[in-house]
């Protein structure tokens, strides 16, 4: 939502949680928690957010499915990753 997510943001994250320090919080999806991180809001009033979220996991599911088939499916995951990812999209797009 403009703002970059930084080298700093994501060392300050990786150190939390190698240190036992990190505070996960839930996201209102089922099996999804987050890492609160200053500057960045979930926020799935934000119209805006909760479109760009739902968009961003359906360009992961292309990516997946993409893969099952690119090198003949070496770099694959299973259907259910892909499955998880739908079902995420899905949750939010009824909140």
């Amino acid at each position: 939502m403009g703002e970059k997510v930084k080298p700093a943001h994501a060392l300050g994250s990786l150190e939390q949680i190698v240190e036992e320090k990190a505070k996960f919080e839930p996201t209102g999806l089922d099996g999804v928690e987050i890492l609160p991180v200053d500057g960045f809001k979930m926020d799935f009033n934000d119209a805006e957010y909760k479109d760009q979220f739902i968009k961003r996991l359906n360009d992961r599911v292309g990516f997946l499915t993409e893969k099952q088939t690119v090198r003949g499916g070496f770099d694959k995951l299973s259907g259910e990753a892909v499955d998880s990812i739908k079902h995420i999209a899905n949750q939010a797009s009824k909140l």
